[in-house]
């Protein structure tokens, strides 16, 4: 399950930079860190 989650989190980084939604990233930064 673990593994699962792993792979969709990289997935939906990986859509982030593709899309460069950069106001996404700073919000996802503010979450995690």
């Amino acid at each position: 399950m673990y593994l699962i989650s792993s792979i969709y989190f990289f997935y939906k980084i990986f859509e982030i930079f593709k899309n460069k939604n950069y106001n996404y990233i700073y919000l996802l930064c503010n979450i995690f860190g």
